[in-house]
Protein backbone atom coordinates (compact mmCIF):
# COMPACT_ATOMS: atom_id res chain seq x y z
CA UNK A 1 0.00 0.00 0.00
CA UNK A 2 2.69 2.23 0.78
CA UNK A 3 4.87 1.59 -2.57
CA UNK A 4 1.93 2.37 -4.62
CA UNK A 5 1.35 5.36 -3.01
CA UNK A 6 4.86 6.32 -3.76
CA UNK A 7 4.87 6.12 -6.64
CA UNK A 8 2.26 7.16 -7.70
CA UNK A 9 3.29 10.49 -6.04
CA UNK A 10 6.51 9.92 -8.07
CA UNK A 11 4.60 10.07 -11.47
CA UNK A 12 2.78 13.00 -10.42
CA UNK A 13 5.97 15.20 -9.55
CA UNK A 14 7.70 13.22 -12.90
CA UNK A 15 4.60 14.58 -15.06
CA UNK A 16 4.90 17.97 -13.49
CA UNK A 17 8.55 18.58 -13.44
CA UNK A 18 8.32 17.70 -17.43
CA UNK A 19 5.16 19.75 -18.68
CA UNK A 20 2.93 17.61 -19.88
CA UNK A 21 -0.86 18.08 -20.20
CA UNK A 22 -3.04 16.01 -19.06
CA UNK A 23 -5.52 16.50 -21.23
CA UNK A 24 -3.83 16.46 -24.15
CA UNK A 25 -1.23 13.39 -23.36
CA UNK A 26 -2.16 9.94 -24.42
CA UNK A 27 -3.55 7.68 -21.62
CA UNK A 28 -1.23 4.91 -20.53
CA UNK A 29 -2.94 1.73 -21.27
CA UNK A 30 -3.92 0.98 -17.73
CA UNK A 31 -6.63 3.94 -18.39
CA UNK A 32 -8.79 1.74 -20.40
CA UNK A 33 -9.29 -0.43 -17.77
CA UNK A 34 -10.66 1.85 -15.68
CA UNK A 35 -13.24 3.65 -17.84
CA UNK A 36 -16.14 1.44 -16.72
CA UNK A 37 -15.86 2.41 -12.90
CA UNK A 38 -15.88 5.68 -14.02
CA UNK A 39 -19.20 5.29 -15.87
CA UNK A 40 -20.57 4.05 -12.77
CA UNK A 41 -19.50 6.87 -10.54
CA UNK A 42 -21.64 8.77 -12.99
CA UNK A 43 -24.60 7.32 -12.73
CA UNK A 44 -23.81 7.15 -8.92
CA UNK A 45 -23.81 10.82 -9.05
CA UNK A 46 -26.84 11.37 -10.99
CA UNK A 47 -28.42 9.16 -8.53
CA UNK A 48 -27.22 10.87 -5.59
CA UNK A 49 -28.07 14.73 -7.06
CA UNK A 50 -32.07 13.64 -7.39
CA UNK A 51 -31.93 11.50 -3.69
CA UNK A 52 -30.32 15.52 -3.01
CA UNK A 53 -33.50 16.89 -4.79
CA UNK A 54 -35.81 14.56 -2.74
CA UNK A 55 -34.62 15.54 0.27
CA UNK A 56 -34.78 19.23 -0.52
CA UNK A 57 -38.50 18.52 -0.91
CA UNK A 58 -38.77 16.39 2.66
CA UNK A 59 -37.37 19.55 4.03
CA UNK A 60 -39.15 22.08 2.92
CA UNK A 61 -42.63 20.10 3.57
CA UNK A 62 -40.96 19.41 7.53
CA UNK A 63 -40.40 22.96 7.43
CA UNK A 64 -43.81 23.68 6.48
CA UNK A 65 -45.44 21.29 9.04
CA UNK A 66 -43.04 22.79 11.71
CA UNK A 67 -43.76 26.16 11.22
CA UNK A 68 -47.83 25.12 11.36
CA UNK A 69 -46.90 23.09 14.85
CA UNK A 70 -45.38 26.08 15.87
CA UNK A 71 -47.61 28.52 14.98
CA UNK A 72 -50.72 26.54 17.00
CA UNK A 73 -48.59 25.36 19.88
CA UNK A 74 -48.00 29.35 19.93
CA UNK A 75 -51.95 30.11 19.26
CA UNK A 76 -53.00 27.64 22.31
CA UNK A 77 -50.19 29.28 24.39
CA UNK A 78 -51.73 32.21 23.30
CA UNK A 79 -55.12 31.36 24.03
CA UNK A 80 -53.97 30.65 27.81
CA UNK A 81 -53.06 33.88 28.74
CA UNK A 82 -55.28 36.20 30.09
CA UNK A 83 -55.19 39.35 27.65
CA UNK A 84 -56.22 36.95 24.70
CA UNK A 85 -58.44 34.80 26.51
CA UNK A 86 -60.49 38.25 28.09
CA UNK A 87 -60.61 39.52 24.02
CA UNK A 88 -61.87 36.18 23.75
CA UNK A 89 -64.87 36.04 26.19
CA UNK A 90 -65.67 39.62 25.43
CA UNK A 91 -66.36 39.09 22.15
CA UNK A 92 -68.43 35.76 22.67
CA UNK A 93 -70.32 37.82 25.38
CA UNK A 94 -70.92 40.55 22.66
CA UNK A 95 -72.43 37.73 20.03
CA UNK A 96 -74.56 36.29 22.77
CA UNK A 97 -75.74 39.57 24.13
CA UNK A 98 -76.21 40.95 20.37
CA UNK A 99 -78.29 37.59 20.04
CA UNK A 100 -80.17 37.91 23.19
CA UNK A 101 -81.23 41.50 22.07
CA UNK A 102 -82.80 40.56 19.28
CA UNK A 103 -86.14 39.96 20.50
CA UNK A 104 -86.03 43.13 22.22
CA UNK A 105 -85.25 45.38 19.38
CA UNK A 106 -88.01 47.51 17.68
CA UNK A 107 -89.99 46.10 14.51
CA UNK A 108 -87.92 48.33 12.44
CA UNK A 109 -84.69 46.87 13.47
CA UNK A 110 -85.81 43.42 13.02
CA UNK A 111 -87.37 43.69 9.74
CA UNK A 112 -83.90 45.54 8.72
CA UNK A 113 -82.00 42.44 9.88
CA UNK A 114 -84.53 39.81 8.43
CA UNK A 115 -84.58 41.91 4.98
CA UNK A 116 -80.85 40.36 4.15
CA UNK A 117 -79.98 38.33 6.95
CA UNK A 118 -76.38 36.93 5.28
CA UNK A 119 -75.07 39.94 5.42
CA UNK A 120 -76.39 41.13 8.79
CA UNK A 121 -75.12 38.51 10.61
CA UNK A 122 -72.05 37.75 8.38
CA UNK A 123 -69.81 38.95 11.23
CA UNK A 124 -70.71 35.54 13.62
CA UNK A 125 -68.31 33.47 12.07
CA UNK A 126 -69.31 30.09 13.65
CA UNK A 127 -72.06 28.44 11.77
CA UNK A 128 -73.90 27.20 15.38
CA UNK A 129 -73.70 30.73 16.47
CA UNK A 130 -75.31 32.33 13.28
CA UNK A 131 -77.93 29.50 12.88
CA UNK A 132 -79.23 30.11 16.29
CA UNK A 133 -79.29 33.94 15.71
CA UNK A 134 -81.38 33.27 12.64
CA UNK A 135 -83.53 31.11 15.07
CA UNK A 136 -84.02 34.21 17.28
CA UNK A 137 -84.37 36.32 15.09
CA UNK A 138 -87.47 34.65 13.38
CA UNK A 139 -89.01 33.46 16.32
CA UNK A 140 -89.12 37.28 17.42
CA UNK A 141 -90.61 37.71 13.76
CA UNK A 142 -93.24 35.50 14.33
CA UNK A 143 -94.48 36.22 17.60
CA UNK A 144 -94.68 39.43 16.75
CA UNK A 145 -97.31 38.76 14.18
CA UNK A 146 -94.59 39.24 11.61
CA UNK A 147 -95.33 35.69 10.36
CA UNK A 148 -94.68 37.13 6.02
CA UNK A 149 -91.03 38.43 6.93
CA UNK A 150 -90.21 35.20 9.19
CA UNK A 151 -91.43 32.54 7.15
CA UNK A 152 -88.39 32.52 4.65
CA UNK A 153 -86.11 32.87 7.38
CA UNK A 154 -87.68 29.60 9.25
CA UNK A 155 -87.43 27.83 6.20
CA UNK A 156 -84.02 28.57 5.96
CA UNK A 157 -83.26 27.83 9.41
CA UNK A 158 -84.65 24.46 10.10
CA UNK A 159 -83.34 23.06 6.55
CA UNK A 160 -80.28 23.55 7.97
CA UNK A 161 -80.93 22.39 11.90
CA UNK A 162 -78.66 19.45 13.29
CA UNK A 163 -79.94 16.36 14.11
CA UNK A 164 -80.75 17.83 17.41
CA UNK A 165 -84.01 16.87 19.89
CA UNK A 166 -83.90 20.71 19.78
CA UNK A 167 -84.85 21.41 17.07
CA UNK A 168 -88.28 19.12 16.43
CA UNK A 169 -89.66 20.75 19.76
CA UNK A 170 -88.95 24.11 18.49
CA UNK A 171 -90.90 23.44 14.90
CA UNK A 172 -93.67 22.72 17.37
CA UNK A 173 -93.48 25.69 18.78
CA UNK A 174 -93.77 27.49 15.47
CA UNK A 175 -96.42 25.13 14.67
CA UNK A 176 -98.37 26.28 18.04
CA UNK A 177 -97.71 30.37 17.60
CA UNK A 178 -98.79 29.95 13.69
CA UNK A 179 -102.51 27.86 14.40
CA UNK A 180 -102.99 30.55 17.13
CA UNK A 181 -102.91 32.68 14.02
CA UNK A 182 -105.05 30.95 11.77
CA UNK A 183 -102.10 29.90 9.93
CA UNK A 184 -103.60 25.89 9.89
CA UNK A 185 -101.84 24.49 6.91
CA UNK A 186 -98.29 26.25 8.15
CA UNK A 187 -98.81 24.49 11.31
CA UNK A 188 -99.19 21.41 10.03
CA UNK A 189 -96.27 21.32 8.07
CA UNK A 190 -93.97 22.21 11.08
CA UNK A 191 -95.75 19.60 13.19
CA UNK A 192 -95.00 16.81 10.36
CA UNK A 193 -91.38 18.34 10.68
CA UNK A 194 -91.32 17.61 14.18
CA UNK A 195 -92.52 14.46 13.52
CA UNK A 196 -90.03 12.92 10.82
CA UNK A 197 -87.25 14.31 13.19
CA UNK A 198 -88.70 12.50 16.48
CA UNK A 199 -89.08 9.31 14.33
CA UNK A 200 -85.49 9.65 13.12
CA UNK A 201 -83.80 10.37 16.38
CA UNK A 202 -85.60 7.41 17.71
CA UNK A 203 -88.12 9.11 20.11
CA UNK A 204 -90.73 7.62 19.79
CA UNK A 205 -92.67 8.86 23.10
CA UNK A 206 -92.39 12.58 21.27
CA UNK A 207 -93.70 10.64 18.08
CA UNK A 208 -96.75 9.44 19.40
CA UNK A 209 -97.89 12.82 21.57
CA UNK A 210 -96.69 14.59 18.09
CA UNK A 211 -99.90 12.57 16.42
CA UNK A 212 -101.67 13.73 19.23
CA UNK A 213 -101.09 17.61 18.24
CA UNK A 214 -101.71 17.21 15.16
CA UNK A 215 -105.42 15.03 15.62
CA UNK A 216 -106.35 18.10 17.87
CA UNK A 217 -105.38 20.13 14.52
CA UNK A 218 -107.17 18.20 12.01
CA UNK A 219 -110.28 17.83 14.52
CA UNK A 220 -110.73 22.14 14.63
CA UNK A 221 -113.48 23.40 12.87
CA UNK A 222 -111.43 25.57 10.57
CA UNK A 223 -109.59 22.52 8.77
CA UNK A 224 -110.87 21.66 5.77
CA UNK A 225 -111.81 18.56 4.91
CA UNK A 226 -109.42 17.63 1.86
CA UNK A 227 -106.59 18.81 4.55
CA UNK A 228 -108.30 17.02 7.30
CA UNK A 229 -108.54 13.48 5.28
CA UNK A 230 -104.56 13.55 3.83
CA UNK A 231 -103.76 14.55 7.70
CA UNK A 232 -105.59 11.30 9.00
CA UNK A 233 -103.73 8.94 6.15
CA UNK A 234 -100.16 10.19 7.59
CA UNK A 235 -101.21 9.41 11.11
CA UNK A 236 -102.30 6.24 10.20
CA UNK A 237 -99.66 5.29 8.62
CA UNK A 238 -97.30 6.87 11.38
CA UNK A 239 -99.50 5.07 13.82
CA UNK A 240 -99.42 1.80 12.28
CA UNK A 241 -95.44 2.47 12.03
CA UNK A 242 -95.51 2.44 15.31
CA UNK A 243 -96.96 -0.55 16.19
CA UNK A 244 -98.09 -1.81 19.60
CA UNK A 245 -97.29 1.91 21.14
CA UNK A 246 -99.41 3.78 18.45
CA UNK A 247 -102.45 1.40 18.81
CA UNK A 248 -104.72 3.75 20.81
CA UNK A 249 -103.50 6.61 18.46
CA UNK A 250 -104.82 4.70 15.30
CA UNK A 251 -107.77 3.79 17.57
CA UNK A 252 -108.33 7.50 17.82
CA UNK A 253 -107.49 8.05 14.13
CA UNK A 254 -110.18 5.88 12.63
CA UNK A 255 -112.58 6.92 15.37
CA UNK A 256 -112.15 10.85 14.04
CA UNK A 257 -112.09 9.69 10.66
CA UNK A 258 -115.61 8.22 11.72
CA UNK A 259 -117.50 11.43 13.21
CA UNK A 260 -116.00 12.93 10.08
CA UNK A 261 -118.03 10.86 8.28
CA UNK A 262 -121.36 10.86 10.41
CA UNK A 263 -121.22 14.44 10.28
CA UNK A 264 -121.12 14.97 6.36
CA UNK A 265 -123.85 12.50 6.52
CA UNK A 266 -122.12 8.98 6.03
CA UNK A 267 -123.22 7.15 8.72
CA UNK A 268 -122.25 3.79 6.68
CA UNK A 269 -119.11 4.75 6.44
CA UNK A 270 -118.56 6.00 10.00
CA UNK A 271 -119.94 2.84 10.95
CA UNK A 272 -117.01 1.41 9.51
CA UNK A 273 -114.27 3.55 11.02
CA UNK A 274 -115.68 3.19 14.28
CA UNK A 275 -115.58 -0.70 13.96
CA UNK A 276 -112.53 -0.57 12.39
CA UNK A 277 -111.01 1.45 15.79
CA UNK A 278 -111.98 -2.26 17.98
CA UNK A 279 -109.49 -3.94 15.11
CA UNK A 280 -112.05 -6.87 15.28
CA UNK A 281 -111.25 -7.25 19.16
CA UNK A 282 -113.37 -7.31 22.09
CA UNK A 283 -112.30 -5.22 24.16
CA UNK A 284 -111.19 -6.03 27.71
CA UNK A 285 -110.33 -3.46 30.53
CA UNK A 286 -108.18 -6.43 32.70
CA UNK A 287 -106.20 -6.76 28.68
CA UNK A 288 -105.99 -3.12 27.72
CA UNK A 289 -103.37 -0.58 28.58
CA UNK A 290 -105.90 3.37 30.11
CA UNK A 291 -105.10 5.00 26.81
CA UNK A 292 -106.62 2.00 24.63
CA UNK A 293 -109.46 1.42 26.90
CA UNK A 294 -110.43 5.08 26.63
CA UNK A 295 -110.30 4.32 22.56
CA UNK A 296 -112.01 1.62 22.63
CA UNK A 297 -114.61 3.47 24.98
CA UNK A 298 -115.06 6.04 22.27
CA UNK A 299 -115.55 3.51 19.26
CA UNK A 300 -117.97 1.71 21.12
CA UNK A 301 -120.02 5.00 22.34
CA UNK A 302 -119.85 5.88 19.02
CA UNK A 303 -121.34 2.62 17.76
CA UNK A 304 -124.36 2.92 20.08
CA UNK A 305 -122.89 0.29 23.01
CA UNK A 306 -123.25 2.99 25.99
CA UNK A 307 -123.05 0.17 28.82
CA UNK A 308 -119.63 -1.28 27.45
CA UNK A 309 -117.83 2.42 26.52
CA UNK A 310 -118.98 3.50 29.90
CA UNK A 311 -117.28 0.72 31.39
CA UNK A 312 -114.27 1.25 29.48
CA UNK A 313 -114.38 4.66 29.80
CA UNK A 314 -114.50 4.98 33.77
CA UNK A 315 -112.04 1.80 34.11
CA UNK A 316 -109.80 3.58 32.16
CA UNK A 317 -110.30 7.00 33.66
CA UNK A 318 -108.83 5.82 37.04
CA UNK A 319 -106.33 4.03 35.75
CA UNK A 320 -104.34 6.86 34.03
CA UNK A 321 -101.17 8.01 35.70
CA UNK A 322 -99.61 11.71 35.89
CA UNK A 323 -97.98 11.21 32.31
CA UNK A 324 -98.17 14.29 29.65
CA UNK A 325 -99.78 12.38 27.41
CA UNK A 326 -102.40 11.28 29.46
CA UNK A 327 -104.31 14.91 29.50
CA UNK A 328 -105.70 13.79 26.11
CA UNK A 329 -107.06 11.05 27.33
CA UNK A 330 -108.22 12.43 30.74
CA UNK A 331 -110.20 15.09 28.72
CA UNK A 332 -111.56 12.26 26.27
CA UNK A 333 -112.92 10.36 29.21
CA UNK A 334 -114.43 13.24 30.70
CA UNK A 335 -116.12 14.86 28.24
CA UNK A 336 -117.46 11.29 26.72
CA UNK A 337 -118.54 10.07 30.04
CA UNK A 338 -120.56 13.89 30.36
CA UNK A 339 -122.31 12.61 26.84
CA UNK A 340 -123.22 9.55 28.44
CA UNK A 341 -124.64 11.64 31.54
CA UNK A 342 -126.62 13.73 29.30
CA UNK A 343 -128.10 10.84 26.90
CA UNK A 344 -129.06 9.42 30.68
CA UNK A 345 -130.88 13.21 31.50
CA UNK A 346 -127.89 13.69 34.55
CA UNK A 347 -127.47 16.96 33.27
CA UNK A 348 -125.80 18.09 36.82
CA UNK A 349 -123.76 15.40 36.55
CA UNK A 350 -122.58 16.35 32.82
CA UNK A 351 -121.87 19.66 34.36
CA UNK A 352 -119.89 18.47 36.56
CA UNK A 353 -117.76 16.26 34.57
CA UNK A 354 -116.89 18.90 32.02
CA UNK A 355 -115.96 21.43 35.02
CA UNK A 356 -113.69 18.50 36.13
CA UNK A 357 -112.17 18.68 32.02
CA UNK A 358 -111.96 22.50 32.34
CA UNK A 359 -109.74 22.44 35.83
CA UNK A 360 -107.41 19.16 34.18
CA UNK A 361 -106.86 21.76 31.52
CA UNK A 362 -106.50 24.87 33.00
CA UNK A 363 -102.80 25.99 32.76
CA UNK A 364 -101.68 22.87 30.48
CA UNK A 365 -103.39 23.50 26.96
CA UNK A 366 -102.51 27.33 25.50
CA UNK A 367 -105.75 29.64 24.91
CA UNK A 368 -105.88 29.23 21.63
CA UNK A 369 -106.60 25.22 21.91
CA UNK A 370 -109.82 23.68 19.76
CA UNK A 371 -110.60 22.33 23.44
CA UNK A 372 -111.94 25.48 24.95
CA UNK A 373 -114.37 25.93 22.15
CA UNK A 374 -115.34 22.50 22.56
CA UNK A 375 -116.02 22.56 26.24
CA UNK A 376 -117.92 25.60 26.26
CA UNK A 377 -120.09 24.08 23.40
CA UNK A 378 -121.05 21.07 25.09
CA UNK A 379 -121.24 22.53 29.04
CA UNK A 380 -123.35 25.36 27.35
CA UNK A 381 -125.91 22.81 26.30
CA UNK A 382 -125.65 20.61 29.27
CA UNK A 383 -126.65 23.52 30.94
CA UNK A 384 -129.65 24.28 28.30
CA UNK A 385 -131.16 21.01 29.16
CA UNK A 386 -130.76 21.66 32.90
CA UNK A 387 -133.04 24.90 32.23
CA UNK A 388 -130.07 27.06 33.62
CA UNK A 389 -130.35 29.12 30.15
CA UNK A 390 -128.25 32.34 32.17
CA UNK A 391 -125.10 30.27 32.11
CA UNK A 392 -125.93 28.29 29.05
CA UNK A 393 -125.67 31.77 27.35
CA UNK A 394 -122.38 32.66 29.62
CA UNK A 395 -120.94 29.26 27.48
CA UNK A 396 -122.60 29.77 24.17
CA UNK A 397 -120.87 33.39 24.30
CA UNK A 398 -117.15 32.28 25.14
CA UNK A 399 -117.78 30.07 22.34
CA UNK A 400 -118.37 32.34 19.52
CA UNK A 401 -115.77 34.94 21.28
CA UNK A 402 -113.36 32.36 21.06
CA UNK A 403 -113.96 30.43 17.55
CA UNK A 404 -111.23 31.07 15.03
CA UNK A 405 -113.44 29.94 11.53
CA UNK A 406 -117.07 30.01 10.79
CA UNK A 407 -117.74 26.31 11.17
CA UNK A 408 -116.94 26.67 15.14
CA UNK A 409 -119.91 29.04 15.37
CA UNK A 410 -122.68 26.96 14.26
CA UNK A 411 -123.56 24.95 17.05
CA UNK A 412 -123.09 27.90 20.00
CA UNK A 413 -125.36 30.04 17.67
CA UNK A 414 -128.00 27.41 17.57
CA UNK A 415 -127.66 27.07 21.31
CA UNK A 416 -127.79 30.80 22.06
CA UNK A 417 -130.85 30.91 20.10
CA UNK A 418 -132.63 28.24 21.52
CA UNK A 419 -131.25 29.97 25.01
CA UNK A 420 -132.74 33.53 23.67
CA UNK A 421 -136.02 31.74 22.47
CA UNK A 422 -136.50 30.19 25.94
CA UNK A 423 -136.24 34.15 27.79
CA UNK A 424 -138.81 35.10 24.68
CA UNK A 425 -136.48 37.19 22.77
CA UNK A 426 -138.06 35.73 19.61
CA UNK A 427 -136.62 37.66 17.11
CA UNK A 428 -133.04 37.97 18.21
CA UNK A 429 -133.50 34.15 18.82
CA UNK A 430 -134.61 34.04 14.83
CA UNK A 431 -131.58 35.89 13.96
CA UNK A 432 -129.13 33.28 15.75
CA UNK A 433 -131.62 30.36 14.20
CA UNK A 434 -130.89 31.92 10.65
CA UNK A 435 -127.19 32.60 10.67
CA UNK A 436 -126.67 29.10 12.26
CA UNK A 437 -128.45 27.45 9.20
CA UNK A 438 -126.90 29.74 6.53
CA UNK A 439 -123.11 28.90 7.93
CA UNK A 440 -124.15 24.84 8.46
CA UNK A 441 -125.64 25.29 4.59
CA UNK A 442 -122.55 26.79 3.25
CA UNK A 443 -120.15 24.66 4.54
CA UNK A 444 -122.27 21.94 3.72
CA UNK A 445 -121.72 20.22 7.15
CA UNK A 446 -124.48 17.90 9.05
CA UNK A 447 -127.29 16.05 8.09
CA UNK A 448 -130.29 16.65 6.13
CA UNK A 449 -131.95 15.85 9.88
CA UNK A 450 -130.23 19.06 11.69
CA UNK A 451 -130.84 21.03 8.88
CA UNK A 452 -134.46 19.94 9.03
CA UNK A 453 -134.26 21.16 12.82
CA UNK A 454 -132.79 24.30 12.33
CA UNK A 455 -135.61 25.44 9.87
CA UNK A 456 -138.35 24.33 12.70
CA UNK A 457 -136.64 26.47 15.10
CA UNK A 458 -136.26 29.40 12.99
CA UNK A 459 -139.94 29.04 11.69
CA UNK A 460 -140.89 28.86 15.42
CA UNK A 461 -139.27 32.22 16.10
CA UNK A 462 -140.60 34.07 13.49
CA UNK A 463 -144.23 33.15 14.09
CA UNK A 464 -143.87 33.47 17.94
CA UNK A 465 -141.99 37.32 17.06
CA UNK A 466 -145.16 37.87 14.20
CA UNK A 467 -143.30 37.62 10.87
CA UNK A 468 -145.90 34.39 9.19
CA UNK A 469 -144.38 34.78 6.07
CA UNK A 470 -141.22 34.46 6.96
CA UNK A 471 -142.07 31.56 9.52
CA UNK A 472 -143.76 29.40 6.58
CA UNK A 473 -140.84 30.07 4.37
CA UNK A 474 -139.34 28.30 7.00
CA UNK A 475 -141.89 25.54 7.34
CA UNK A 476 -141.28 24.79 3.90
CA UNK A 477 -137.59 24.50 4.04
CA UNK A 478 -137.89 22.27 7.04
CA UNK A 479 -140.16 19.64 5.36
CA UNK A 480 -137.83 20.16 1.99
CA UNK A 481 -134.83 18.72 4.54
CA UNK A 482 -137.00 15.64 6.35
CA UNK A 483 -137.88 14.55 2.69
CA UNK A 484 -134.29 14.34 1.37
CA UNK A 485 -133.39 12.82 4.90
CA UNK A 486 -135.27 9.77 3.65
CA UNK A 487 -135.46 6.57 5.68
CA UNK A 488 -133.86 6.01 9.06
CA UNK A 489 -130.32 5.76 9.11
CA UNK A 490 -128.56 2.74 8.25
CA UNK A 491 -126.90 0.30 11.33
CA UNK A 492 -130.08 0.92 13.90
CA UNK A 493 -132.01 -2.02 15.10
CA UNK A 494 -135.34 -2.70 14.28
CA UNK A 495 -136.56 -0.55 17.85
CA UNK A 496 -135.05 1.82 17.09
CA UNK A 497 -135.93 2.44 13.48
CA UNK A 498 -139.35 2.18 14.61
CA UNK A 499 -138.96 4.74 17.16
CA UNK A 500 -137.17 7.00 14.97
CA UNK A 501 -140.31 6.81 12.58
CA UNK A 502 -142.59 7.60 15.00
CA UNK A 503 -140.16 10.87 16.09
CA UNK A 504 -140.02 11.37 12.35
CA UNK A 505 -144.05 11.20 11.70
CA UNK A 506 -144.54 13.51 14.67
CA UNK A 507 -142.31 15.97 13.81
CA UNK A 508 -143.82 15.90 10.57
CA UNK A 509 -147.39 16.60 11.69
CA UNK A 510 -146.18 19.41 13.55
CA UNK A 511 -145.02 21.34 10.76
CA UNK A 512 -147.59 20.72 8.54
CA UNK A 513 -149.99 21.52 11.06
CA UNK A 514 -148.26 24.97 11.37
CA UNK A 515 -147.87 25.57 7.81
CA UNK A 516 -151.20 25.03 6.83
CA UNK A 517 -151.98 27.30 9.57
CA UNK A 518 -149.80 30.11 8.41
CA UNK A 519 -150.55 29.71 4.88
CA UNK A 520 -154.42 30.16 6.24
CA UNK A 521 -153.12 33.28 8.16
CA UNK A 522 -151.74 34.79 5.03
CA UNK A 523 -154.97 33.54 2.49
CA UNK A 524 -152.44 31.00 0.49
CA UNK A 525 -155.27 28.93 0.20
CA UNK A 526 -153.91 26.29 -1.94
CA UNK A 527 -150.48 25.66 -0.01
CA UNK A 528 -152.93 25.55 2.88
CA UNK A 529 -155.14 22.93 1.62
CA UNK A 530 -152.52 20.59 0.45
CA UNK A 531 -150.69 20.85 3.58
CA UNK A 532 -153.44 19.52 5.18
CA UNK A 533 -154.30 16.57 2.57
CA UNK A 534 -150.34 15.74 3.58
CA UNK A 535 -151.03 15.35 7.43
CA UNK A 536 -154.37 13.23 6.33
CA UNK A 537 -151.94 10.93 4.89
CA UNK A 538 -149.86 10.56 7.64
CA UNK A 539 -149.91 6.86 9.15
CA UNK A 540 -151.12 6.19 12.51
CA UNK A 541 -152.90 9.71 12.71
CA UNK A 542 -154.69 9.72 15.87
CA UNK A 543 -158.55 10.91 15.52
CA UNK A 544 -158.83 13.93 16.93
CA UNK A 545 -155.95 15.02 14.36
CA UNK A 546 -157.78 13.89 11.83
CA UNK A 547 -160.90 15.44 12.54
CA UNK A 548 -158.75 19.02 12.82
CA UNK A 549 -157.42 18.15 9.64
CA UNK A 550 -160.76 17.61 7.99
CA UNK A 551 -162.34 20.58 9.32
CA UNK A 552 -159.70 23.04 8.44
CA UNK A 553 -159.72 21.50 4.79
CA UNK A 554 -163.66 22.31 4.44
CA UNK A 555 -162.38 25.84 5.46
CA UNK A 556 -160.06 25.97 2.69
CA UNK A 557 -162.09 24.03 0.00
CA UNK A 558 -164.68 27.18 1.09
CA UNK A 559 -162.15 29.95 0.39
CA UNK A 560 -161.14 28.46 -2.69
CA UNK A 561 -164.75 27.67 -3.61
CA UNK A 562 -165.43 32.05 -3.00
CA UNK A 563 -162.08 32.69 -5.07
CA UNK A 564 -163.85 30.27 -7.96
CA UNK A 565 -166.69 32.34 -7.88
CA UNK A 566 -165.38 35.92 -7.71
CA UNK A 567 -163.39 34.84 -11.09
CA UNK A 568 -166.72 33.65 -12.70
CA UNK A 569 -168.78 36.87 -11.14
CA UNK A 570 -166.78 39.15 -9.61
CA UNK A 571 -170.03 41.67 -9.19
CA UNK A 572 -171.54 38.39 -7.05
CA UNK A 573 -171.18 38.60 -3.18
CA UNK A 574 -169.55 35.07 -2.26
CA UNK A 575 -171.22 33.50 1.26
CA UNK A 576 -168.18 32.58 2.05
CA UNK A 577 -167.42 35.43 3.76
CA UNK A 578 -169.84 34.75 6.32
CA UNK A 579 -167.92 32.50 8.25
CA UNK A 580 -167.73 32.45 11.49
CA UNK A 581 -165.04 33.99 13.92
CA UNK A 582 -163.89 29.80 14.99
CA UNK A 583 -163.28 29.89 11.42
CA UNK A 584 -161.25 32.30 10.73
CA UNK A 585 -157.49 31.16 10.30
CA UNK A 586 -155.95 33.51 13.46
CA UNK A 587 -158.18 31.39 15.79
CA UNK A 588 -157.92 28.00 14.27
CA UNK A 589 -154.01 28.70 14.56
CA UNK A 590 -152.84 25.84 17.60
CA UNK A 591 -151.90 27.16 20.83
CA UNK A 592 -148.31 25.15 20.44
CA UNK A 593 -147.24 26.80 17.07
CA UNK A 594 -144.41 28.85 18.69
CA UNK A 595 -142.36 25.27 19.43
CA UNK A 596 -140.46 24.82 22.63
CA UNK A 597 -136.86 24.89 22.47
CA UNK A 598 -135.69 21.19 22.10
CA UNK A 599 -132.53 19.08 22.71
CA UNK A 600 -129.84 19.03 19.48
Amino acid sequence: MADTEQETAARADGGAAEGKDFASATPPPERKVLRPAVRYAGWLLLLAAVAGLSSAVVYDRGLRRGEREGYAKGYDEALGSGKVAAQLNERAVQNLLAIMRLEDSDDESLLSIAANPSESLSWIREPAVRLEAQWQLSKALLKRGLQKQALPLLSKTFSAAPAERLWPRRAEYVAELLQERGELQLALGYERYAAVRYGRLGMKREQLLNGYRRLDMLASAGCPPETAEQGLDELQKEATELGEGGSALLADVQIFRGVQRRRAGDEATALQCFRAALDGREPDLRKLSPPAAISYGSALLELGRADEAKNLLEGGLRSLGADPSDLYYRLTALRALARLAVDAGAYPKAIALLQQAEGAAAGRLPAADSFWNSLCDQRGWAYFLNGSYAEARDDFMACLRSAQSEPETIQPLEGLGRCLMAAGHYSEAADNFRRSYELRDRHTLGAESEKSELQYMLASAEEAAGRTAEAAEAYSRCLSHMNRAGQPEAGQGDAAQTGSAQTDAGRREDVLRSLAYACMKLERWPQARESWKQLLELPNLKPESREEALGQLDICARHLGSEAAETQAPSETSGAGEASAADSPAAASPANSAAQPTSN
